[in-house]
């Protein structure tokens, strides 16, 4: 792939999990639009979601259904680590002009478009989403305020 790239620099195991033969692994998630031919960017690989039951979801796709709200401007999706084992989903929602809806509200919304199981457990409203120098979403500062799911022994803490 020297017409791509050459590999990442003193990184032989990462240059390795993406370069394999003539071809450059990007981990990029993508499908051909039936009918134009053109290739839709879904989202990155490793960014899917195993939730507890086993079902993998798409973070962006989750998010997109969120912000089809009224109400909700923007929505950052993610697997979060419950204390107990396991992962769900939560979501952090900026409202928009309209009122925000309620995370029950939301989650039936979500549940119209997707499989219900690819509603968030939790729903966490903040002014705007945390973002890195460059402008996208620093997922460090993200996951941070969805992280505390309660006291590890499966008690939620009023999370909704």
């Amino acid at each position: 792939t020297p017409n791509v790239m050459n590999g990442y620099l003193d990184d032989p195991e990462g240059t390795a999990r993406r370069v394999a033969g003539a071809w450059l692994h990007t981990g990029d998630r993508a499908r051909v639009v039936p009918g134009s031919g053109c290739v839709e960017l879904l989202g990155r690989r490793d960014r899917l979601i195993i939730t507890r039951t086993g079902e993998n979801v798409a973070p962006d796709t989750v998010a997109d259904a969120l912000v089809a709200q009224d109400g909700v401007r923007e929505a950052w999706v993610a697997g979060v680590p419950d204390g107990a084992g396991q992962i769900r989903i939560g979501a952090l929602v900026v409202p928009g002009e309209a009122a925000l809806p309620s995370p029950e509200e939301l989650r039936r919304a979500v549940a119209q478009r997707l499989p219900t199981s690819h509603a968030p457990e939790r729903i966490v409203p903040v002014s705007a989403l945390p973002r890195a120098a460059d402008g996208r979403v620093d997922e460090a500062a993200a996951s941070a305020q969805l992280s505390d799911w309660g006291d590890g022994n499966g008690e939620d803490k009023g999370w909704t």
